[in-house]
């Protein structure tokens, strides 16, 4: 069996997927965990975990923590692994397999440097030294060290310096150190330059620790030359392309070294930011809890719902929006999660306001932007597309990874926001669409790689359901659409009357029978949202219809779609009412002003679809109500369409795992992701 070591010192907020993971990959192994002065509950962390042993001690220095744990571990081989690190599948087996080579007494995993959302000294850092012939037999910088019995018995205590991993390197000759290739640990780099540089600065105290101890014989061991030109000789020479970044390398290297000068090379200190520090974050942008609009709030409940899938249960969620305490304390009881959410709001009118924001983007490990489903278009108007826009370039311009989640690209009326649009598509970390077309438009725009999903909004569960009667007819009666659209004179170009087509609707269920529910999906709270608002519009279409019935209020999106849930057929105008139907496998009649409607139905198959925009007030009524009375074959097209739509939003959610940092997603996700 084998044993673990674990230092930590103020490790809570990772610990505890550092340990989940081991536990995964290696439940009979022998686990002490080494708390030592730490100011957080590191030590309840690990006492959670079962079969962990605890070791608490007063004071910080890992020498010491390492011997604690040495004095209490019982079995060999004997791996030391950093508190932040997660071993992957099959490591610890691979690593022990290593160990009963003939001769071997370490080995160590191979490295993959986690570059992402790191500003580009950090980035141009790595590309340098992730190249060094230097770690091609070292056991430094991997956050993971195997040692058999042997190779333990070659020296006694750790010695009083900080560089571990490079004393336990110093003890080995090449042929007796193995690099097990199948297994690759994810190294985290410093999230910003300076932290890089304290790194660094450290990796030389620790450095000139290990000469100073090797030369007053504190410590046995062979020191590895330094080799202050193997990056330009070993690196750059081979590559000139990487001479930018091998400036910036000599650059942070020369920084380092003059920070090095500034503190004694003895220190026990662990001379480093403890992770508590870097708490993974995940930012959200185009969304927001606090809205009129509940298909813009179902688009931020179901992403929190795939962050919270994916993502280690300490990263918080930071959402770039204005919303009221109230309003996330509603989405965390409907979602049931305890995440951590924050808001920053984005008050265009407030250069504060917008640098606090990208301040706050800048610290993000990943962006997610959803442009409120369907905004990334001029069809709103100009104002608005150069918002979005705006809000894109500010993460950019951050130097966080931005990710467009599945929306409808396009249509560009104005063909001057193509270039500033393709700038932002070509740089975004990841691009996924929620229809063909969109897929379409942007083959006409840029060849950057495009990953084809679904609405999110399929994930929105829901809270339970009235019992249906088979006469209730769900009716989603559009505000914006009712008052002509932004300008108020048929901004969408329909060639039916809305009005009189919510008239005729209505008029023909009744007469055939049916109970009428007006649903508003925009409820208007200010009278900035009346243009928008559903229920106003109801009500003025009751005044004509007094028997209809008009639905409560909703405080969320998942109340909305539960009451949806309840009704035998539903037809909306507001896309998102028509999803919460749909995916909540009632009979949909979706009612179309845009191209977004035929692109999210159709590129699950559904085609049953009133479009406003291509047919006469009579021809809509009539299709309306003839799909209505084919409510049976409705159900049917829903069965594959809804499977689809499943498949099509988990390529969307392995792509998002790809994008985060390994530090923040969840270890050994398999993508459990809410279904209906």
């Amino acid at each position: 069996m084998v044993s673990v070591i674990i230092a930590a010192y103020d490790e809570a907020v990772v610990l505890g997927a550092t340990l989940d993971a081991l536990r995964a990959d290696a439940p009979e192994a022998e686990v002490v965990v080494v708390a030592n002065g730490c100011h957080d509950d590191t030590a309840e962390v690990a006492r959670r975990r079962p079969g962990v042993r605890v070791v608490e001690l007063p004071d910080g220095g890992k020498p010491r923590a390492l011997d604690a744990g040495e004095a209490v571990a019982t079995s060999f081989p004997r791996i030391y692994l950093d508190a932040d690190m997660r071993v992957p599948r099959g490591a610890v087996g691979a690593l022990c397999r290593a160990l009963e080579q003939p001769g071997v007494l370490a080995a160590v995993p191979a490295r993959r440097l986690d570059v992402a959302g790191r500003p580009w000294p950090v980035r141009a850092h790595s590309q340098v030294h992730e190249r060094l012939p230097l770690f091609r037999d070292a056991l430094f910088g991997r956050g993971l060290v195997a040692l058999s019995e042997i190779g333990r018995a070659r020296f006694g205590s750790f010695p009083d310096m900080v560089a571990d991993d490079l004393f336990l390197d110093s003890l080995f000759r090449a042929e007796e150190k193995v690099l097990v290739d199948d297994v690759v640990m994810t190294v985290a780099t410093p999230p910003t330059t300076r932290e890089l540089v304290r790194r660094l600065a450290r990796v030389r105290r620790g450095s000139a620790a290990m000469r100073k101890a090797a030369t007053s014989l504190q410590a046995h061991a062979s020191v590895r030359r330094p080799d202050r030109w193997s990056w330009l000789r070993d690196v750059v020479a081979r590559d000139p392309h990487l001479l930018p970044a091998g400036a910036a390398y000599a650059t942070l290297t020369v920084s380092a070294a003059l920070l090095a000068r500034r503190s004694p090379a003895d220190s026990l200190a662990w001379g480093r930011v403890a992770s508590r520090g870097h708490r993974g974050r995940v930012g959200l942008l185009g969304v927001q809890y606090d809205t009129a609009n509940l298909g813009l709030a179902a688009l931020a409940y179901s992403l929190t719902a795939i962050v919270d899938s994916v993502a280690d249960e300490d990263t918080e969620v930071v959402v770039f929006s204005i919303n009221s305490e109230e309003s996330v304390a509603t989405m965390r009881r409907s979602l049931g999660t305890t995440r951590p959410v924050r808001t920053v709001p984005l008050r265009h009118r407030s250069p504060r306001s917008l640098l606090r924001a990208l301040g706050e983007m800048r610290r993000c490990d990943v962006v997610v932007d959803l442009t409120g489903g369907d905004s990334f278009s001029d069809i709103y108007g100009g104002k608005r597309l150069l918002r979005k826009l705006l809000h894109k370039q500010m993460v950019l311009a951050a130097g966080t990874p931005l990710v467009l989640g599945p929306q409808t690209y396009g249509p560009l009326r104005r063909p001057v926001w193509r270039p500033w649009y393709r700038h932002v598509v070509e740089r975004a970390a990841l691009v996924a669409t929620r229809d063909g077309l969109s897929a379409e438009f942007l083959s006409t725009l840029t060849s950057a790689p495009v990953v084809r999903s679904t609405d999110v909004a399929v994930l929105l569960p829901t809270s339970g359901t009235e019992p249906r009667s088979g006469r209730r007819i769900g009716l989603n009666v559009s505000g914006l659409l009712w008052n002509g659209g932004y300008t108020g004179s048929n901004q969408f170009s329909l060639t039916a009357d809305y009005r009189a087509w919510c008239d005729g609707v209505v008029r023909g269920l009744v007469a055939n029978g049916y109970e009428v529910h007006l649903v508003p999906h925009v409820i208007a709270r200010a009278t900035a949202d009346a243009l928008e608002d559903d229920v106003a519009a109801a009500q003025a279409l009751m005044r004509d219809h007094p028997g209809c019935t008009l639905a409560p209020t909703f405080d969320s999106p998942v109340a909305a779609k539960s009451h949806i849930a309840g009704l035998d057929v539903f037809i909306g105008s507001r896309m998102h009412a028509t999803i919460a139907a749909f995916t909540a496998g009632v009979p949909t009649v979706p009612v179309a002003y845009s191209r977004k409607f035929a692109g999210f139905f159709g590129s699950l198959g559904y085609g049953a679809l009133v479009d406003l925009t291509d047919a006469s007030t009579e021809e809509a009524v009539a299709h309306t109500l003839a799909l209505v009375e084919d409510r049976d074959r409705l159900a049917q097209l829903a069965v594959p369409a809804l499977g689809l739509a499943e498949r099509a939003v988990d390529a969307f959610v392995d792509a998002l795992v790809d994008v985060l940092p390994a530090t923040v997603r969840e270890p050994g996700h398999d993508v459990p992701v809410p279904r209906r």
